[in-house]
């Protein structure tokens, strides 16, 4: 797989792609307090950390290899935002002495739809998630590189579904 226009290359192992897409379908079909009053609800965002490493492509592009995603069980998570807590900082100090060669590489997110609302045509980040990953300084002292973006929906009909590659970077 080519760098692309971008000049890099974002290599998500098989195992860091299941904990993220387990993570999401939880939070999506099981119900969890959510908003100001708590109220059980379905549907809602979740958040995680991804760690790895960087390497070079044999074209001299930066790779961000995905090797692990930690799910972040004590977010807030909502139906239109996920609230990270304070655990990376705790996970960053903590990791290197059980895997060394894992480094913090950014977070990843999911967005639920819900089966009335039109699915978008390409998946994009909120201005919100812009700002936050833009603006964090936290993150950027830990030189936060990927932020993955996962969009979830209930099929309208049972059956199966093949995955579908609608653009360069989305499948």
């Amino acid at each position: 797989m080519s760098a692309g226009k971008f000049g890099y290359l974002v290599n998500v192992s098989e195992a860091a792609f299941q904990s993220m897409v387990i993570a999401t379908i939880e939070s999506f079909l099981v119900p969890g307090r959510a908003g100001k009053a708590g109220r059980l609800t379905r549907q809602r965002e979740t958040y995680g950390l991804l760690w790895g490493y960087e390497t070079t492509t044999a074209s001299k592009a930066r790779c961000f290899n995905v090797e692990g995603a930690h799910v972040d069980t004590n977010a807030d998570r909502g139906r239109s935002s996920v609230t990270p807590s304070k655990g990376l900082e705790t996970v960053n100090k903590a990791l290197p002495a059980y895997w060394p060669n894992l480094k913090f590489l950014g977070d990843f997110h999911s967005h639920p739809w819900t089966a009335r609302e039109p699915w978008p045509k390409r998946p994009f980040l909120s201005e919100s998630d812009r700002a936050s990953i833009e603006n964090d300084a936290d993150y950027a002292q830990l030189d936060f590189r990927v932020a993955l973006l996962l969009n979830i929906q209930k099929l309208r009909r049972k059956g199966s579904m093949m995955p579908n590659f609608t653009h360069d970077n989305t499948l």
